[in-house]
């Protein structure tokens, strides 16, 4: 419903100078650089005056797939009759991730006015909502553990799962991403791809990284995200490619993908990774605990800590030529469960639940 192409920019609404006055007056620019305050405000204050225009009454579902989202057209719901769901894809709560990767502040750096408002938008989200739709129990673990009004909000709303999957992706060759990168074909390559944050444990692998790289000339960590500058770590095996919206040549080309994560909603990367076969070592938290129920020797958990990581990567390396083999597990895994007809099925599923239940 809420879906548009790219090219159709979203009208500003009103409340942009009013949120910005607020922001600015709580956020002093010793705290938060010009440019991020002018991201935060464009972030909270959009609007579609498209959506505006539906008549929402005629539709007997309503699904927001983010706190915000439902916030923002608030007052489009007023003697709505049918029923609100919301889906979060976050590891964090909107409000928590908003500091994090909006602001760029820890939660105890945020003045208490500006964490009570941000806090209001998923607070207003979860008390509205008839269904919170997650992929997965464990993936609401790190909002049991890092929002206490969570358990809350959400003890008399009917909490639903939806496995997430994906399109399945062409099986590309490794060759050409190896030679681009200077990356010889008998190497060791471990990749990752998103967020260089902390939410999603890059400092963990940069500091493994320092520990391991000098201990073997054919062990490369390749990068796939925001480029540092100068590179989080000086060395010549550590390579940064910056974005891409097609990371599976990249995936393709490495021996394990690692997903460190500290917070863990249901990681697309896991997915990707699965479809093309390839090993992962993740974290043993979130939703990353729900891939441990069927038992496949191609994913190998660490725990969460900086010794653990280190120690599976180590386990990994010396271990290649079986890991390599793991990895037909993983395909198969991906084909039986993750494949994105098997996610329109069970959506399907799900809604004609809720639209039968009182």
């Amino acid at each position: 419903l809420f879906s548009f192409t790219e090219d159709e920019a979203p009208e500003i609404s009103k409340r942009s100078a009013a949120l910005k006055a607020i922001l600015v007056t709580l956020l002093p620019a010793s705290v938060v650089s010009r440019h991020r305050m002018q991201r935060a405000v464009r972030v909270l204050s959009q609007t579609d005056a498209r959506i505006d225009r539906l008549q929402l009454e005629q539709y007997d579902l309503l699904h927001f797939h983010e706190s915000v989202d439902l916030w923002r057209y608030q007052h489009l719901l007023k003697g709505y009759p049918g029923k609100v769901l919301l889906t979060s894809h976050a590891p964090l709560p909107y409000h928590l991730e908003f500091i994090s990767e909006v602001l760029h502040l820890r939660q105890e750096e945020v003045q208490p006015a500006v964490y009570k408002y941000l806090e209001a938008i998923d607070r207003f989200a979860y008390n509205r909502c008839d269904y919170a739709i997650f992929p997965c129990r464990g993936a609401t673990d790190s909002y049991y553990h890092n929002w206490p009004e969570f358990a809350q909000l959400t003890s008399q709303k009917k909490m639903q799962y939806i496995t997430t999957g994906i399109k399945d992706p062409a099986l590309l060759p490794t060759s050409s991403v190896r030679k681009n990168l200077g990356i010889p074909d008998s190497a060791f390559v471990v990749t990752y791809i998103g967020r260089t944050s902390y939410s999603k444990g890059f400092d963990r692998l940069i500091r493994a990284a320092q520990e391991l790289l000098p201990l073997s000339n054919d062990l490369y960590f390749v990068i796939v995200g925001k480029n540092n500058s100068p590179p989080a770590t000086q060395h010549e095996r550590w390579i940064e490619t910056g974005w891409t919206d097609d990371p599976f040549p990249i995936i393709m080309a490495g021996n394990l993908q690692v997903v460190p994560n500290r917070h863990t909603n249901f990681d697309l990367n896991v997915l990707e990774t699965l479809a093309l076969g390839k090993p992962l070592l993740i974290s043993h938290n979130g939703g990353n605990g729900y891939f441990e129920t069927f038992g496949v020797p191609g994913i190998v958990y660490h725990e969460d800590n900086d010794l653990s990581l280190q120690a599976k990567l180590v386990a990994c390396y010396q271990g290649k030529e079986a890991l390599a083999h793991s990895g037909a597990g993983n395909r198969q895994l991906y084909t039986e469960v993750f494949t994105s007809q098997r996610f329109a099925a069970d959506s399907l599923a799900v809604y004609r639940k809720i639209m039968q239940d009182e």
